[in-house]
């Protein structure tokens, strides 16, 4: 079952089912409760959690919506990322960590799948 632990003006802790612990701050904007989550526990600390839902609480002040701001900001790096950044973000973040030998698969992509894309990486 998931629950929430709040830490005041905002901030929570929301506990899932699974384990997860993302930290989100939820506040209002025009008239609309708007969340925004600000990272994972514990990679995110309690500290940086506050520090971060100050900025954003200081963004509201001032008539931003921070929960819009991040919106925007996905859409200009979706926008942004070409196929071949993708997936040598991937590779270096998921593949290289999950496998000891990536020479087979860097191979399949640089012979394969790039080609095919016409990506000539």
């Amino acid at each position: 079952m998931r629950y929430a632990v709040s830490d005041g003006r905002g901030l929570a802790l929301e506990v899932m089912p699974t384990g997860a612990a993302p930290w989100r701050y939820r506040y209002q904007f025009k008239g609309k409760t708007e969340k925004v989550s600000l990272g994972q526990y514990p990679l995110v600390s309690l500290k940086v959690a506050r520090s971060k839902r100050d900025e954003l609480a200081k963004a509201v002040h001032e008539g931003v919506s921070p929960a819009k701001q991040k919106q925007l900001e996905k859409f200009a790096l979706a926008n942004s990322t070409s196929v071949a950044d993708f997936s040598e973000r991937y590779f270096k973040e998921v593949i290289e960590k999950d496998r000891k030998d990536t020479k087979q698969l860097r191979r399949y992509l640089e012979k394969e799948i790039y080609p095919a894309l016409a990506l000539g990486h």
